[in-house]
């Protein structure tokens, strides 16, 4: 049987219980996956320019790119992936997507942060 139930959400906690009201509440186990508020919150002076423009690109060891020094007054918005850079992520699929709302919103920077295997870097370059 069944020993574990992760969920996502605190909501999710109580619709599984009312689903399964047998299930032991103590082996629900509440993912916190979310953004932490505190840490991750609305900074007063802080813009995108300004914020974005404070960075470069960074091309993986060995890339035939060099860093680029990102314009930041090129953009009103931004979608950000903080990720290893792992098949499970997805984040070709993030790039598809991109490719549709910069169409719509010309103005928007897509930002992948994070590390992985040089194959996945190279890919997603």
């Amino acid at each position: 049987g069944v020993q574990l139930c992760f969920v996502v959400s605190r909501a999710q906690v109580e619709t599984f219980l009312n689903i399964f009201p047998s299930f032991p509440k103590e082996r629900v186990i509440f993912l916190e996956t979310g953004i932490n508020q505190l840490v991750f919150h609305e900074i007063e002076g802080c813009t995108v320019e300004n914020t974005l423009s404070e960075f470069s690109t960074v091309p993986y060891e060995g890339s035939k790119y060099f860093p680029v020094k990102i314009d930041g007054s090129k953009f009103d918005n931004v979608v950000l992936i903080v990720a290893k850079l792992a098949k499970q992520k997805r984040i070709p699929a993030l790039l598809y997507a991109a490719q549709k709302y910069e169409k719509l919103l010309p103005n928007t920077a897509t930002l992948i942060v994070g590390t992985g295997p040089t194959e996945a870097q190279k890919e997603l370059q």
